[in-house]
């Protein structure tokens, strides 16, 4: 996956003291020990499906995390639908750059699938540093919620971090995405589409790497 952001000294506590009260957020907002249980995946709208996500990403592989995560996109069997990921044009260019294959049709759910694994076991996070994943919405490019468009669609930025053993950040992921859903078989709502953007300085602040570069990164 390449190299994660460095540390950032702030605890989990004043960090989320600076959201803006009413902020949208994946729960769990700081993610539990490990209690055992596993994960019942909830799919039945659009906002259930990302904290399903993220409570997927929160449980690292521990228990059914893949599967939960998994879920959330759609599956060209079983839902008569594809999901790809499209990157932000800069984000394309500078891995191009790096030597890096952009697929040309997209990022497919067998790739995602497999970077949820490289993600929750990134060798520059500490093993016993747990996850946590908020979104706000975004309208930058428009309504953040036009579930009533077609497709339905979720505008949301995002910030993925891991929070470390003494309560400080090293934040892990930042960017934007348009997020197209489809309600599939079994009244699910899964991701078709995953259009990401990414900040204005990623190219030079590692703060601000997107889930995109992140994608794509070896």
């Amino acid at each position: 996956m390449g190299h994660v952001s460095r540390r950032i000294a702030v605890t989990v506590v004043a960090w989320l003291g600076l959201v803006l009260p009413g902020c949208d957020l994946f729960r769990p907002a700081v993610p539990e020990a490990p209690s055992g249980a596993a994960i019942l995946p909830k799919y039945t709208t659009a906002e259930k499906t990302l904290e399903t996500l993220a409570l997927g990403i929160a449980d690292k592989g521990r228990r059914n995390g893949a599967a939960a995560y998994i879920g959330g996109f759609a599956d060209t069997a079983a839902d008569g639908r594809e999901f790809h990921v499209f990157f932000d044009r800069r984000t394309e260019l500078r891995m191009q750059g790096q030597g890096v294959e952009v697929p040309p049709e997209g990022w497919n759910r067998s790739l995602e699938e497999r970077f949820y694994n490289r993600l929750v076991r990134l060798s520059s996070v500490p093993a016993d540093a747990e996850y946590g994943l908020q979104r706000f919405p975004d309208s930058t490019r428009g309504d953040p919620d036009e579930l009533e468009a077609t497709p339905p669609r979720l505008r949301r930025k995002y910030s993925l971090f891991a929070i470390l053993a003494n309560g400080d950040l090293l934040f892990i992921a930042q960017g934007s995405a348009d997020l197209d859903f489809v309600n599939a078989p079994g009244s699910r709502w899964v991701i078709t589409r995953w259009q990401d953007y990414e900040y204005n300085d990623a190219a030079t602040n590692e703060q601000n790497v997107s889930l995109g570069q992140r994608r794509l990164e070896p």
